[in-house]
């Protein structure tokens, strides 16, 4: 079997607030007839600026190879050169992976060696401003079975506190909450932030300072009791993982597809937190498939505990016409049909269709 063309079909993304974005649909196709598919683009950075890369770089590696030489064909694209799109390489494998589970009848988790068929979902807010609104809204789906909730806050200090505090007691203590400002705050920001949000029982703290803080993120990690969950954007991938954990700069490992470059990558950062007894905690993918890859990814591994849904983007599911949904238990069941095992709107793709590029 061999890959005898890779296309991206640049495709129209309406958003509900703001300006729309635009999602790349990649087809790779075989000689065999089985074809992978994958997306690329989120709604805050558009595919195109990852295709010319993806055709002008990528394609002529992949081009002629046996897709199932997936490991080999991550490590000739990460090293393809020393400035690269990772998103590009990561919507690659994907399409790769979801080759390799359709030849194998076998959908990707199982692939990959399954450890569980579904996980619990935690609801990933955005776009709330008081803390008002963010009780009220903890408290919906706390009703609706959810097991947890993550909070974006309005990144001032004194009202995320307030913000943290007014969810807490809404929905008293056994709920499981987490806090992520987006890389908001600086070190002393954090730290007081940090200290009120272990006396208020939250599961972790994600991101409160830049990514390439280290030497702030140890000396957090020092401090607080609460995990510290850092590296979602750190520089360098997979490979700059270990700085982080010598460093002991935090105390979870974030990874997805999208931002990692993939599902191998995904896998080997997990397993590399796992080795350290230490959880990777998947960060939503920023599209539909690349949510489902996350999914099976997952679901081959002992070291994640959650799903995460962002729950006010109305276009997460954009582009699937069976995503992934949390049932009245608070899980997420993941596809068990061979490769992604989740079912394309084509007809929707085609409709917003910009262009495809060959």
């Amino acid at each position: 079997m061999e890959v005898t063309d890779l296309s991206v079909q640049l495709v129209r993304w309406p958003q509900a607030e703001g300006p729309d974005s635009t999602l790349g649909f990649v087809k790779v196709e075989t000689n065999e007839g089985v074809v992978g598919h994958s997306f690329l683009g989120t709604t805050w950075r558009g595919a195109h600026f990852d295709t010319p890369y993806l055709m002008e770089i990528i394609k002529p590696i992949v081009l002629g190879r046996n897709p199932l030489d997936y490991g080999a064909i991550w490590q000739e694209m990460r090293h393809a050169r020393r400035d690269y799109s990772i998103r590009a390489i990561g919507s690659v494998n994907v399409a790769l992976l979801d080759i390799a589970g359709k030849v194998a009848g076998l959908p990707v988790f199982r692939l990959l060696g399954a450890y569980r068929d579904h996980l619990p979902a935690y609801a990933s807010t955005g776009g709330l401003t008081s803390p008002e609104a963010f009780a009220e809204e903890a408290l919906e789906y706390q009703g609706a079975g959810w097991p947890a909730y993550k909070i974006h806050p309005p990144r001032i200090p004194s009202t995320d506190v307030d913000v943290a505090t007014a969810v807490r007691l809404a929905v008293g203590d056994n709920f499981k909450l987490m806090f992520d400002p987006v890389s908001a705050y600086s070190y002393h920001d954090a730290l007081r932030v940090g200290l009120e949000l272990q006396d208020l029982n939250y599961e972790w703290f994600e991101d409160p300072m830049n990514d390439s803080n280290i030497y702030g993120y140890r000396n957090l990690c020092a401090k607080l009791k609460i995990p510290v969950m850092a590296a979602e954007y750190a520089p360098g991938g997979f490979e700059a993982m270990h700085q982080w954990l010598m460093s002991e700069a935090t105390d979870i490992l974030r990874a997805d597809v999208t931002v990692k470059g993939g599902i191998t990558p995904v896998m080997k950062i997990a397993h590399l937190a796992e080795a350290f007894h230490m959880n990777c905690e998947l960060h939503h993918g920023g599209n539909a498939l690349a949510n489902v890859a996350n999914l099976h990814a997952a679901g081959a591994i002992a070291n994640c505990d959650y799903y995460e849904v962002v729950i006010n983007d109305e276009s997460r599911n954009f582009g699937l016409i069976d995503p992934p949904e949390v049932n009245a238990n608070g899980n997420v069941r993941i596809p068990e049909q061979p490769g992604l095992g989740v079912e394309i709107d084509f007809d929707l793709l085609n409709h917003h269709s910009i262009q495809t590029l060959k």
